[in-house]
């Protein structure tokens, strides 16, 4: 009897496909049940162990990018992300740049974390002397255990606006009325925004909400539909590869 390394789960295969799937950690090779399987992919970069940073050539390293999938243990370990907090903040160095006055909060893509947007907090913080904040969506990253939902995601980022200044804890209201707050939302964090912008209204001074365009929710296009449809085949597919 064989049982799930991270959800202790006896792993059960029915039918003739899942038979032949084998879900072991590809670095410690400890058996996974499919779930848990699917739970912890990490984009690896060049041909080392680790999605930190290391030297070389980044479109060498890009080219020979490949996608393994871990248990939770070992995915903590080689990712990039500081299991300690859920969400990184940059903040304008007051020698080098100029306080702009402007917040900018990250909310990540499916399947991603906080980091998807790293590159753009640290543009706009060392230009233009932005604050950023990058949170973690329920689900993700480090907060993968949380369940997805609206209500997580609205307390997940009342929490972190209130740790930050943004919000008082005791009204909800604006800390600094002057201050500028801009939400940013790519593909997951762009649909859930409509929700949060919502809810967080007289918050936020405005937003951006990138690769939202389809609705891919209830009452989503037949397009839509079958589409997903086949990517859904497609990935599992790919697993038992």
């Amino acid at each position: 009897m064989t049982t799930c390394k991270d959800c202790d789960q006896v792993i059960k295969r029915h039918g003739l496909f899942c038979s032949m799937a084998s879900f072991a950690c590809e670095s410690c090779e400890a058996d996974l049940c499919k779930a848990c399987f699917e739970s912890y992919p990490l984009v690896l970069l060049g041909d080392d162990d680790t999605t930190s940073n290391s030297s070389g050539n980044d479109k060498d390293r890009l080219k020979k990018a490949r996608i393994q999938n871990f248990c939770k243990a070992c995915f903590q370990r080689l990712s990039v992300l500081d299991f300690e907090t859920t969400y990184d903040v940059f903040e304008p160095s007051i020698e080098t740049s100029e306080i702009s006055g402007v917040t900018f909060v990250f909310v990540h893509g499916g399947g991603g974390s906080r980091a998807m947007f790293r590159p753009h907090a640290r543009e706009l913080t060392a230009r233009h002397g932005h604050r950023c904040i990058l949170v973690d969506l329920p689900g993700h990253g480090s907060l993968s255990d949380v369940e997805l939902s609206l209500d997580t995601c609205w307390q997940e980022l009342k929490n972190v606006m209130e740790e930050n200044k943004i919000i008082n804890e005791e009204d909800g209201k604006r800390t600094n009325p002057e201050e500028k707050v801009v939400y940013v939302g790519g593909s997951l964090g762009a649909y859930i925004g409509f929700y949060l912008l919502e809810e967080f209204k007289g918050i936020f001074s405005s937003a951006v909400l990138m690769d939202c365009g389809q609705n891919v929710g209830p009452g989503r296009s037949l397009k839509a539909t079958i589409g997903l449809h086949i990517y859904d085949v497609m990935c599992c597919f790919a697993l038992q590869q």
